[in-house]
């Protein structure tokens, strides 16, 4: 229901994190989507399967309010 900073942590299903994807808006009643180009941090496209991710959003009205959530996400080549 707030604007927030949202960041977004890509993992493999062994707990390697591969990728960061800072600055992801979320705006206020909004559900947002944010695409994953399916690249590493170096740059380089993943191996097909499944990844796991955890969305981090921080409400910009309130340092206080924070809120996490997981999923998964497939890759499929």
């Amino acid at each position: 229901t707030e604007e927030a900073e949202v960041e977004i942590k890509i993992y493999t299903l062994s707990g390697k994190l591969i990728r960061t994807l800072k600055n992801a808006s979320g705006l206020a009643d909004y559900n947002y989507s944010t695409f994953w180009d399916g690249k590493d941090q170096d740059g380089d496209q993943v191996a097909s399967g499944v990844y796991i991710y955890k969305a981090m959003a921080k409400s910009k009205a309130s340092a206080n309010k924070k809120s996490e959530a997981l999923g998964k996400a497939v890759v499929k080549r």
